[in-house]
């Protein structure tokens, strides 16, 4: 609770500030990581206003560990397109919804804005173009007949939902639909790394639609440049995070690469 200003920021703060995140706050490195490179932002554009005129936190270290965060694969998907909602509706517009984000990669918070108007029709299939707020440019995707399938079901116009009971509702149809493995968990809490385990309907929320989107493609060969033209990334780097492939599957990767090649 002391009152800062910019000269405090040193390699103490850092020190106590680290501290504070991981045993006061309990947070992992990623996001103690994350409030550094912000503050790092604030105190960057203080000094080009003039406002600060020490340049300490410009060796303050941005902490970023990579953690495997799970997808579903094609047949997973199949196993939530085949379950019968008939009699849940609730259930039934959130799976619809989910499954819209597998095929095309879209965005949760972007998938109202695929419209009938906006589907276009290649040499070998269609598909759909719309607004991404996010990167502020508009972005191409497949629309495969199943997608197409979804749209028109609900007259191109997906119901809305709020992002926590969507996060609550699909992890209950994963439930129900028997996608119940149970996962290793490697993470971090504290600053310390610990593992555990869970079941994977547990760990599906919202962006695995299109982590799975991403991943499932990668398995099929897709070049990552074609990827990145359907996700709208512009680095190759980001677009990696999103590949979860285990290690098994990536060297089952390389040996369908190699036997294709001769």
């Amino acid at each position: 609770r002391r009152r800062l200003d910019w000269n405090n920021f040193d390699h103490k703060f850092y020190n106590d500030y680290q501290t504070f995140q991981y045993n006061i706050k309990g947070n992992s490195p990623n996001l103690f990581g994350n409030r550094i490179s912000q503050i790092k932002a604030i105190l960057n554009q203080a000094k080009k206003l003039g406002l600060n005129k020490y340049v300490m936190f410009k060796d303050y270290k941005v902490i970023r560990t990579k953690s495997k965060k799970e997808y579903l694969n094609h047949e997973e998907i199949q196993l939530l397109s085949d379950l019968d909602l008939s009699d849940n509706k609730r259930l039934e517009r959130v799976r619809d919804i989910f499954l819209v984000c597998c095929y095309t990669g879209v965005r949760f918070s972007e998938y109202k804005n695929l419209k009938k108007e906006n589907i276009g029709l290649g040499e070998n299939g269609k598909s759909i173009n719309y607004y991404s707020k996010k990167t502020k440019k508009y972005i191409n995707t497949i629309c495969n007949d199943l997608t197409l399938d979804l749209l028109k079901k609900y007259r191109f116009n997906l119901p809305d939902i709020s992002g926590q009971k969507y996060n609550e509702y699909i992890k209950e149809i994963c439930e129900l639909a028997g996608i119940d493995n149970v996962i290793t968990v490697h993470t971090y809490k504290s600053g310390k790394a610990i593992t555990y385990q869970k079941k994977k309907f547990k760990l599906i929320a919202s962006h695995t639609g299109r982590r799975s989107f991403i991943t499932n493609l990668y398995k099929r060969n897709v070049s990552i440049s074609q990827i990145m033209v359907c996700t709208g990334h512009t680095k190759e780097s980001t677009l990696i995070n999103y590949i979860q492939a285990s290690a098994i599957e990536s060297i089952d990767l390389i040996h369908q690469t190699l036997k294709k090649s001769g």
